[in-house]
């Protein structure tokens, strides 16, 4: 959630104009964050950090490799 907060204030930031899609997107995302924050102390992930990993790093080689990566704001493309 924060990754995507960051960079949709980054482009507006770099002069993209943000509309009402930008700020639903940052509101439900920031809500996100706030959530995992609420209920991380009710779980315990030690044996779920590989496969998290694995996840996240995966997740990233076939956005980046394949461009199938989110949509990021025209002016952050340089």
């Amino acid at each position: 959630g924060i990754w995507a907060v960051s960079m949709i204030f980054a482009g507006g930031y770099q002069g993209d104009i943000l509309v009402w899609k930008d700020w639903m997107l940052v509101v439900s995302h920031l809500g996100m964050a706030v959530e995992a924050l609420i209920y991380a102390r009710f779980f315990s992930f030690r044996k779920m950090i590989p496969l998290a990993l694995f996840w996240t790093l995966a997740n990233d080689m076939l956005d980046y490799s394949y461009g199938i990566y989110p949509w990021l704001p025209s002016v952050l493309n340089d």
